[in-house]
């Protein structure tokens, strides 16, 4: 499928200039690929524009300002592409050209509106770190060797899985339908993680395209949050309850019916997540007191309840993919090779912890 004309990029940028030499350096790579690119500044003192405007080398670019606000940027960008797709290319991360045909390619084959895979992950000083992303466990829960789209059920029981995650992961690993993020903006106004916010949100209204290759990097940096986006964190309602409000407003766009809540056993996964939540959020608090949480008996037992959350969590998990994988048999059955086969799902291993010791 000729992908000539798809790709619009998407730079947005605030005070980066010291980053821009490598990032400039994996961009030249594959940035030919691109119809048009977009940079959208959030008023850079540092030189940051005008290293731009000298170094980057494409055709087609534009050059707009935006008040600081990292989603609000990326939506304002947005609105200006023109291509089928988007990539949100940010500043700390890369991409290899073989990742950008591969995810291109896939976008294109499978129609999706979102193609999601998994960066190498390194730490600021450059060292290579292992950890368990959202998208990890759907390409091992599915067993996912090419690139596989998502049955819309599987998305939401992903979603009420990972609710406290993003199955988007690292933007910069990804590849959207522009129209997609122009009909469905990402959220401003409620705090850093607006983009898993998203996925949650919009899981049963996007089409997802999981592939599971490694072809771009992710930094593990600090939050490029303001104070006004860490206080907006702290007030932002739980994730089981934006979990629980998406689910009715999926219901009321009729994305899912009463009888596929019931096949997923919705209520339940329900109250396992708010179980899961309620004791982090408790356990967080102990760890922030002076007095070491590691000797508080009660943050013991918040532990050892938020892992049985966990736990049980996954089962559910697993119960709810087997339930749409027999659906998606049966409907097969009765109407012949037009419904694409969905797997049953593999036994998954304990999710890993982030590197650092007891969680």
């Amino acid at each position: 499928m000729n992908a000539t004309g798809s790709l619009g990029v998407l730079i947005p940028t605030r005070n980066s200039a010291a980053l821009l030499p490598r990032y400039l350096e994996a961009l030249e790579a594959w940035l030919d690929m691109a119809k048009e690119v977009i940079v959208v500044d959030s008023f850079s003192t540092d030189g940051t524009l005008e290293l731009l405007k000298t170094r980057l080398r494409h055709p087609r670019v534009q050059f707009l300002s935006h008040p600081p606000g990292l989603y609000a940027s990326w939506n304002f960008g947005i609105q200006h592409l023109e291509t089928k797709y988007a990539y949100i290319a940010t500043v700390c991360d890369t991409i290899t050209r073989e990742g950008m045909e591969r995810l291109l390619a896939t976008a294109l084959s499978h129609q999706s509106d979102v193609v999601v895979s998994k960066p190498n992950l390194f730490t600021l000083d450059g060292r290579p770190v292992e950890i368990e992303w959202p998208i990890d466990d759907v390409i091992q829960s599915l067993g996912i060797r090419s690139p596989r789209t998502l049955h819309r059920l599987e998305a939401v029981a992903f979603t009420f899985f990972h609710a406290i995650g993003a199955l988007t992961g690292s933007c910069a690993s990804d590849l959207f339908r522009t129209s997609c993020l122009k009909r469905y903006p990402f959220p401003t106004g409620v705090g850093a993680g607006a983009d898993g916010l998203w996925s949650t949100l919009h899981a049963a209204e996007v089409t997802w395209t999981a592939v599971s290759e490694k072809f771009s990097t992710f930094t593990i940096h600090p939050p490029f949050a303001t104070a006004e986006d860490r206080l907006r964190d702290q007030n932002m309602k739980r994730a089981d309850q934006i979990l629980g409000e998406a689910v009715k407003e999926w219901q009321r766009s009729n994305l899912v019916t009463e009888v596929d809540l019931e096949r997923l056993e919705s209520k339940e996964g329900l109250r396992l997540q708010r179980w899961y939540v309620e004791n982090g959020a408790t356990l967080n608090r102990c760890r922030k007191n002076k007095f070491p949480w590691i000797l508080n008996p009660h943050a013991w037992l918040l532990r050892a309840q938020r892992q049985r959350a966990r736990a049980r969590l996954r089962l559910w998990k697993m119960r709810a993919l087997g339930a749409v994988g027999a659906q998606c048999e049966r409907d097969r059955a009765r109407e012949g090779d037009r419904i694409p086969r969905v797997p049953d799902p593999r036994p998954i291993a304990p999710m890993a912890s982030t590197p650092g010791g007891i969680d």
